[in-house]
Formats: C-alpha cells, sequence, structure tokens
C-alpha cells in the first residue's frame, strides 16, 4: 500500500488578522507552514505528500516556501476549496489510490508535529478505519448557552482534545466525504464524518506543544515553544 499525506493550508486566516495569511508567516525564520510540510517530508514512512493551498498562494508558496523543505520529498500542491472540508477532499482528489492505501491529513497551521506522532497514526491503522492523535483534557469543561451562560460541567473523565494529524485508509476517508457532500454535512474535523457513520477510529497521544496556529497570541506561544526546543 501506498501512504501519503495531506498538508491542508489553504486558509484565508480571518481570525488572525494581516495581509499575509498566517501559515506563511514567519516562525523561527521560516514561514509557519514549513514547519509541518519539513517534518512530515521528513517521515520515512510517507511516500508523497499533497499541499493544498489558496490558488492565490500557489505561486509565494512556491518560491517562498517549497524551496526549504530539505528532505528529498515527493510534493504536489492541491487548489483549496472554501472551507477546509472543501481543501481536504480536493487533496484527497489528489491523492488518489486504492481503497486500502493509507492517508495523514495534518494542519498545516500546527508547527510541532512530529515523525513520531505521524507514525504512531499510521501504526494504530492495524485494527482501525482511522487513527488521531488527541490529548486527554486537563481543564473543566462547561457546556455553555448561546447566551454565553454556563449550563452544565461535562465530565473531562475520558474525554481527549482531539489534533491532527489523522490517519485514514484511504476508500473509507472519501466515502466519508462524499457522504458528506449528499448530506449536507458541515464539519471541521475528518475523524467525525468516521464517527458518524459508525466506523472505529483509535486515539494516540499527541502533545500539548501541538498547538494550532489561529490567533495572533497563539504566535507568540509559538515562538516560545520553538525557542525552548
Amino acid at each position: 500500500t501506498m501512504n501519503s499525506a495531506i498538508i491542508v493550508a489553504a486558509g484565508q486566516g480571518t481570525r488572525f488578522g494581516g495581509n499575509l495569511a498566517k501559515q506563511y508567516q514567519l516562525l523561527a525564520g521560516k514561514p509557519l507552514l514549513w514547519h509541518a510540510l519539513n517534518t512530515v517530508c521528513a517521515c520515512k514512512t510517507i511516500d508523497t505528500v499533497v499541499l493544498v493551498v489558496a490558488d492565490a498562494e500557489m505561486d509565494y508558496c512556491k518560491t517562498n516556501v517549497l524551496p526549504h523543505v530539505t528532505p528529498a520529498c515527493d510534493i504536489h500542491m492541491a487548489v483549496g476549496g472554501a472551507e477546509r472540508q472543501a481543501s481536504v477532499l480536493n487533496g484527497l482528489a489528489a491523492v488518489g489510490g486504492g481503497a486500502d492505501d493509507v492517508v495523514l491529513i495534518h494542519d498545516g497551521v500546527r508547527p510541532f508535529v512530529t515523525r513520531d506522532m505521524v507514525n504512531a497514526c499510521l501504526a494504530g491503522l492495524a485494527d482501525a478505519d482511522g487513527c488521531v492523535a488527541a490529548i486527554p483534557a486537563v481543564d473543566t469543561l462547561a457546556a455553555v448557552t448561546p447566551d454565553d451562560v454556563a449550563d452544565r460541567i461535562i465530565d473531562r473523565n475520558g474525554v481527549w482534545l482531539v489534533q491532527t494529524p489523522q490517519a485514514f485508509r484511504y476508500g473509507v476517508i472519501v466515502e466519508a466525504h462524499r457522504t458528506a457532500v449528499a448530506r449536507g454535512w458541515r464539519v471541521t474535523d475528518d475523524a467525525s464524518l468516521l464517527l458518524r457513520l459508525g466506523k472505529k477510529v483509535r486515539v494516540v497521544t499527541g502533545s500539548s506543544r501541538n498547538i494550532k496556529i489561529t490567533m495572533p497570541d497563539d504566535m507568540v506561544l509559538a515562538q516560545a515553544l520553538a525557542d525552548a526546543l
């Protein structure tokens, strides 16, 4: 079987502000997106990588990100969609492959992914349809009403915060995404589609460092984490 990886980096980053999309802002002297891309490319277990970016940023990416990727790596590019779900589907189409092939999906704005996380997700597919990196919840979790009133406390025992990378059998994840389009499901996470279809998703331990850069303050934290590495 072939192992492919899709790095999703087509977001417009409306919450982040600034002219340059967050995935191209510099972290430790390299574009944010480079960090995840370089790590995934360094994984011997990954055969090919599809990078999904906004159409308008293709050239920028080819000039400012791809030349800095150090491992020799088979990188293809796909155009992103209006939202993450559409971008992943475009990435899956670009990957192609047989039903039993494996595809790893990772958010380009999670720069601190490690090769161990990638390999743990791939290994977790041995007895499951999908495998995700996640960490046990440590904060108190509250369900909150639309008008910002705490409704109830959710028992955090057995509750995990799901991250990426996430690994899937190609046939299963394509079926899940096609079903989502047909039924009008809108999700922000690929594994949740599998759960809706009654598939088995295994969890492996990610890391509290494996943060997603969403707000400007996250970049400050990321710089501190990068300095500490």
